[in-house]
């Protein structure tokens, strides 16, 4: 934020990294190809990995 970032994603609890990893693939994928706001594009991240593994952090 001190950068000036105009948005920043935590998570208040300890994450796994393999799933952030993938969760974070995802997320790009949707915001820079499918020109998705970033909301709209964590969402569909979301969405999409908790149909593939019920594990992930997605809620």
């Amino acid at each position: 934020m001190y950068a000036g970032s105009p948005r920043v994603g935590v998570s208040l609890w300890g994450i796994d990294d393999r799933a952030t990893s993938k969760l974070m693939k995802v997320f790009y994928k949707k915001m820079l190809q499918e020109e998705l706001k970033p909301a709209q594009a964590l969402r569909a991240a979301q969405i999409r990995l908790r149909a593939i593994e019920r594990r992930y952090w997605v809620w």
